[in-house]
């Protein structure tokens, strides 16, 4: 936390000395989505229920939104070489639900019953952000440019949800009964089943805060913009990719990669 305190003060300092010395200014606000993959995995270990050991997930699909308070310092009389500077919030959510086994049940009449199985696992993170970018432009009279820097986040919130859902043939829903009783659910340590209805069985197996949460985050930033100037109004979309140097959980490989498409509405001084 005293890291990105210190973080988060040298970016008002730098606001401060830009304001103060002869460098163009330029602030606003700034939104966009951005794009989570991840990387490595995640290693679930639950032996109190009855389908212990480990699960290795990855995430298939998930989105999130982007929103800042940014600021602008142009460096040269030639407008090459700028400062951008960030103050953010930023949210997304990833989701898992591949079928992980698929099977085929004959029944006596001949007809046959599928029946599937899931691990459905979903993330979702909220996170205070911050970023110091070098921006470059290399054709005069032309707002294109490249920007490179680095970014750091604390994760404010996380949950956590890991669900085994099982899907048998709803034509036929009297003949495959589910696993529990669905008057008694049981109790599996700290994790309850729930039933959707008699062909739909789901079990939860982990909802709340994710084990061992990295919630310090750094990243390098590299991305390419375009500054339109209209007006003393400066509209600057982007599209900048985040690398990640530290994992989410301190004990798994699990690193989360961002692409973040954004729009920059600067007033400059």
């Amino acid at each position: 936390m005293r890291i990105l305190f210190s973080f988060l003060l040298a970016l008002i300092l730098s606001n401060t000395s830009g304001i103060c010395g002869e460098q163009t200014l330029s602030y606003g606000l700034s939104g966009g989505y951005l794009l989570p993959v991840h990387t490595g995995s995640f290693t679930f270990v639950n032996k109190d229920t009855p389908y212990f050991g480990k699960f290795r997930f990855s995430f298939d699909k998930g989105t999130g939104l982007w929103t800042a308070i940014t600021g602008t310092f142009i460096l040269d009389k030639e407008n090459k070489f700028s400062i951008g500077t960030s103050l953010g919030y930023e949210s997304f959510t990833s989701e898992d639900n591949k079928v992980r086994d698929s099977y085929v049940a004959a029944l006596p009449n001949g007809e046959s019953v599928t029946t599937e199985t899931f691990f459905y696992n979903k993330f979702s993170e909220v996170s205070l952000s911050a970023s110091l970018n070098i921006r470059y432009k290399p054709f005069k009279n032309n707002g294109f440019g490249v920007l490179a820097g680095v970014s750091g986040s604390y994760i404010v919130s996380n949950t956590y949800l890991f669900v085994y859902d099982t899907v048998f043939d709803a034509s036929v829903p009297k003949v495959v009964k589910p696993y529990f009783n669905l008057n008694e659910p049981p109790v599996v340590g700290n994790f309850v089943p729930y039933y959707r209805d008699v062909p739909h069985t789901a079990i939860v197996y982990y909802d709340g805060k994710l084990p061992d949460i990295t919630p310090l985050q750094f990243s390098l930033r590299t991305g390419i913009f375009y500054d339109f100037s209209i007006s003393g109004i400066i509209l600057s979309p982007s599209i900048v990719y985040q690398f990640p140097l530290t994992t989410i959980s301190s004990s798994q490989d699990w690193k989360i990669h961002q692409f973040i498409g954004s729009i920059d509405v600067r007033y400059q001084l």
